[in-house]
């Protein structure tokens, strides 16, 4: 395997073997790109779902509102008082805000609840909370 310095030295003759290469070896490349990098992408939503999951144990796994309980996918974890968007600005992903909560549990407990999909909307819509986009429409019946 050639040195740190070969790729250096003539770095312009490198890229054009690597182009080269990837041109005449497409399936190979497609096969890698698909091994390493989807793969990473998936490990990294893993992690970010467990941790909800822990999140979502530690606060309730049901609707506050309706008692729903059969899927946690339509479970969500709520602001409280509707301040979610400052979150949004303090936190770079929702992976950090769930590891972030989860190291401050009761903090946790006073600003986070479990709603399901469709109470925290009709919560969102009734408070006239952030990005609101139901307030314009008149169709809408509660």
């Amino acid at each position: 395997m050639p040195s740190k310095e070969y790729y250096y030295k003539d770095s312009k003759k490198y890229i054009a073997q690597t182009t080269e290469w990837v041109k005449n070896n497409r399936k190979k490349h497609n096969s890698y790109v698909v091994k390493v990098y989807v793969k990473d992408i998936l490990s990294g939503k893993k992690k970010g779902m467990d941790l909800r999951l822990k999140l979502l144990e530690f606060i309730g796994m049901k609707c506050l509102r309706c008692n729903y309980k059969k899927n946690t996918l339509a479970l969500q974890l709520d602001h409280k008082k509707g301040d979610g968007n400052i979150d949004k600005k303090r936190f770079s992903s929702n992976y950090s805000m769930y590891r972030y909560y989860l190291n401050a549990p009761l903090e946790a407990k006073e600003v986070l609840q479990t709603l399901c999909a469709n109470c925290n909307t009709i919560k969102r819509y009734e408070n006239k909370e952030q990005n609101n986009k139901y307030e314009k429409n008149p169709n809408i019946i509660l």
